[in-house]
């Protein structure tokens, strides 16, 4: 074994890559965010996934731009939940963004009722929900608010690109119109060689056109025989040097990633391409959502109901 990819639960990666460090094995997060994963600092760590601080700064810039100051956040009880909950605040603090207001309750992720929560967030009259869990809490966040009539009178954020997989409308149906989310990759994005290799391929063998996780993870497969041939060796440690010293084209167009050891969470890490995106339809195909951010990708303006 030369390296370990496909990381997805922040919560398992930061064990995973301690256990990496521990037989110096690179190991890669490949969709998990916590800003931890990368802040130890570990010479066996690699992601190329957003972190927790350039994510909430997006949909922060995004609230700002809508006049929305009236923040409520539903965070799992997650290394992935706490730790997007902890950088939104952070951001609020470091610019000193006084009329900016953040009312935020963690869940245990395991709780099945979440309409005390939805409630007390309700009536504290928030101009925006956010949405942060992972699987099911994030559908039931989404359910239980619109049976309170919360969302889609006030709009929601999903955390991450959860709703561009296919069983979100079947799971949600007309509940689901008019969601927001934080998503990595939209179908009008442009593709390197790697990714328009990938993604005729895929389409063929699974029906449907390739996820962001997809992309990354084959990204990843590339880009780690890449480093192999650079070094001329699968040693570990030769494949270390070789990913801290080369430059990699990735998946998505012009992207090109290096790893550097910077400071704090950016240590190892490079960051996706992000974009907010909005469902306006129900059944509405990623390709035709709305891109709402950042200016220089926006397709449309923000739908409410």
């Amino acid at each position: 074994m030369i390296a370990a990819i496909g990381q997805y639960h922040s919560s398992v990666c930061t064990a995973l890559v301690d256990v990496g460090a521990e037989y110096g094995i690179p190991t890669f997060s490949t969709g998990a965010s916590a800003s931890i994963i990368t802040e130890k600092h570990q010479v066996t760590t690699f992601k190329t996934h957003v972190n927790d601080y350039d994510r909430a700064t997006t949909w922060f810039d995004f609230f700002l731009s809508k006049g929305w100051k009236r923040i409520a956040v539903l965070a799992e009880n997650t290394d992935y939940g706490v730790g997007l909950f902890e950088a939104t605040k952070l951001i609020k603090e470091e610019r000193g963004l006084k009329d900016v207001e953040i009312n935020g309750i963690v869940f245990d992720r395991k709780v099945a009722d979440l309409t005390p929560q939805l409630l007390m967030l309700k009536a504290w009259k928030p101009d925006i929900l956010l949405n942060i869990g992972v699987g099911d809490p994030t559908y039931r966040i989404t359910k239980q608010a619109y049976d309170l009539g919360f969302f889609p009178q006030v709009p929601m954020m999903g955390a991450h690109d959860w709703p561009a997989r296919p069983e979100y409308w079947k799971n949600l149906g007309a509940m689901g119109q008019y969601m927001m989310f934080i998503n990595y990759y939209h179908p009008k994005m442009g593709l390197s060689p790697i990714g328009e290799w990938l993604k005729p391929r895929f389409d063929k063998e699974y029906g449907e056109i390739p996820t962001y996780m997809a992309y990354n993870a084959f990204g990843q497969i590339v880009l780690l025989a890449r480093a192999i041939n650079l070094a001329k060796s699968d040693d570990t440690k030769d494949l270390i040097k070789a990913l801290e010293e080369g430059k990699f084209e990735f998946w998505a167009k012009g992207d090109v990633v290096q790893f550097k050891r910077l400071p704090g969470a950016r240590w190892h890490n490079h960051t996706s391409p992000l974009q907010i995106v909005q469902f306006s339809k129900i059944d509405q195909p990623i390709e035709e959502s709305i891109i709402l951010w950042p200016p220089n990708m926006k397709t449309g303006e923000f739908v409410s109901p």
